[in-house]
């Protein structure tokens, strides 16, 4: 399924190419379990693009311009 998703048109590869502290906000506090979700979502505010998720209680504040990179998917 992996290869599929990587082989579809209009996929992109996204590096770590940014620091997480250059991608959370300072006053924010997260907890262990929040890390490398809101890491993600930085990512995509980096990259101009969107992060989607099932998760509906990802602190997206935790980054500048969070909420408008989240795709809230819903089952």
């Amino acid at each position: 399924m992996l290869r599929q998703l990587c082989a579809a048109e209009g996929h992109q590869f996204w590096a770590e190419d940014v620091s997480i502290r250059d991608l959370f906000r300072p006053d924010v506090l997260l907890t262990h379990a929040q890390v490398t979700d809101v890491f993600l979502l930085g990512l995509a505010v980096h990259r101009d693009g969107k992060l989607a998720t099932l998760d509906r209680r990802l602190p997206v504040a935790a980054v500048e311009g969070g909420p408008a990179a989240q795709e809230l998917l819903t089952t």
